[in-house]
C-alpha cells in the first residue's frame, strides 16, 4: 500500500497532466469556469501534504558577545 504522502505526490502529478491535456485546454477556451478550480485542488493537496509531512523549519539564532 502506498503512503498518504506518495498518493498526494501522485495526485499532484495527475493534476499537472490534466492541466496540460488538450481536452482540458479546449474546455478553458470555451469559457469553462467551475466553482472549484484546479488551483483550489492544488492548494488543498499542498495543505494536506504539510499536515502529513510538515516542512522543516529553519531557526536562526543570533549569538551576542555578551559572555
Amino acid at each position: 500500500m502506498k503512503t498518504l504522502a506518495q498518493l498526494i505526490t501522485n495526485t499532484q502529478s495527475l493534476i499537472e497532466e490534466i492541466i496540460q491535456h488538450p481536452d482540458y485546454q479546449k474546455l478553458l477556451e470555451n469559457d469553462y469556469t467551475p466553482d472549484v478550480t484546479i488551483g483550489d485542488a492544488k492548494t488543498a493537496l499542498i495543505n494536506l501534504a504539510w499536515e502529513v509531512e510538515p516542512p522543516a523549519a529553519t531557526i536562526e539564532l543570533e549569538l551576542g558577545n555578551d559572555f
